[in-house]
């Protein structure tokens, strides 16, 4: 069996590298395909080098275009070359315009597709991201969840094994909770840091600090720009109540738009509030996550990974498909107004007894690699 793994974003990258050391490990035939989705450097070529993921087989180098024209380059490129190089499945992650353009090469070419991170909903049908990963699970033949919670989202799109015994398909799938497979760098990592399993708090404890990890990216926040100006203000003024030191590594997405607005884009720059840096990669995040108290981020991924290091997010969106991560308190979703950001902030700093490891301890890639070996 020859497997085609696709990736072309920055979170898909980290979710690839302890995958493909699994099937290394198991001498699984795969190929490596980037579909160039992110291009920036920062954001890219940085995370092979300091995750090792292998070069990728073959680079696509998708047109800056639109989403729609991004979508159809990719699928037919990918198609093309999965039929040449007799590909027999397919394994894609997430919820990108690279996920849902394998997905359509898979189902072109009736081959199984695998995808990692099935079942997370938003419930917002205005993210593209929400349609990628609806569409992409209903062509999956493998949906490998990162939680029980997604596992029951997919029954109740009636998306389970209809009948078992017989062979798995889009209308019989497969559906297992593996976890999350981004724990798993997660934890190679820090048990690199600290020499041994983890046991508890991470390296040291930063609750107490004033320092506080900040991601803007998604385009419901930044394109508009008053949306974003009223975030960058509202933040400020809420900083200088409580003297919060904001550590912004800026994606190029928000750059160009702070470049749009001037006059915030000067106040974040003199403030003693805002500390901006060029984007960062896998290890320096890391060590961000671990050096703050709590994190403000749009991100679908780093509420998780704070989450894993013990530690709370504030959403700045109006839902998360990481639902746990409400439920549990470990994360709030709010609005961009000081006295949203305190009170989110009130509760989730008094919370407690909150459970740890919703989305696994580390080791999915090994629970997705024992289910490719047992395939063969």
């Amino acid at each position: 069996m020859k497997i085609a793994v696709l990736i072309g974003a920055r979170p898909q990258f980290i979710k690839a590298a302890p995958l493909c050391k699994d099937l290394e490990s198991r001498n699984i035939d795969f190929v490596l395909i980037h579909s160039g989705q992110h291009y920036d450097f920062n954001l890219s070529d940085v995370f092979f080098e300091e995750l090792g993921i292998p070069r990728p087989n073959l680079h696509l180098e998708i047109p800056r275009t639109t989403e729609a024209e991004q979508r159809d380059f990719i699928h037919e490129k990918c198609q093309a070359y999965l039929s040449k190089e007799g590909i027999d499945v397919l394994l894609v992650f997430g919820d990108t315009t690279t996920t849902l353009a394998g997905a359509y090469a898979a189902r072109d070419l009736d081959i199984p597709l695998i995808h990692v991170e099935a079942g997370l909903r938003s419930f917002n049908n205005d993210m593209p991201e929400e349609y990628n990963r609806i569409h992409t699970d209903r062509l999956s033949t493998v949906l490998c969840c990162p939680s029980e919670t997604s596992v029951a989202q997919l029954k109740r799109e009636s998306i389970f094994t209809h009948q078992p015994g017989e062979p798995y398909s889009p209308a019989n799938p497969l559906v297992v909770n593996v976890g999350d497979i981004m724990m798993d760098n997660l934890r190679i990592s820090l048990e690199e840091l600290q020499g041994n399993e983890i046991k508890g708090d991470p390296i040291h404890d930063a609750l107490k600090s004033s320092k506080v990890l900040v991601t803007l990216h998604r385009q419901s926040n930044v394109d508009n720009p008053q949306r974003l100006q009223t975030i960058i203000q509202s933040m400020t003024d809420w900083a200088a109540v409580r003297g919060w030191k904001y550590i912004f590594p800026v994606h190029p997405r928000t750059q160009n738009r702070l470049n749009d607005i001037p006059e915030i884009y000067k106040l974040m720059r003199e403030s003693e509030y805002w500390d901006l840096r060029e984007p960062v990669g896998f290890k320096q995040m890391l060590q961000l996550q671990l050096d703050v108290a709590f994190a403000v981020s749009d991100s679908g991924g780093l509420p998780k990974e704070m989450h894993f290091f013990n530690k709370p997010t504030i959403i700045m969106r109006t839902e998360t498909e990481w639902v746990e991560l409400i439920e549990h308190d470990w994360a709030r979703c709010v609005e961009p107004h000081v006295e949203a950001l305190e009170n989110a902030w009130q509760a989730l700093h008094n919370a407690e007894n909150r459970p740890t490891y919703l989305y696994g301890s580390g080791h999915s890639a090994e629970a997705i690699g024992e289910l490719l070996a047992s395939w063969e």
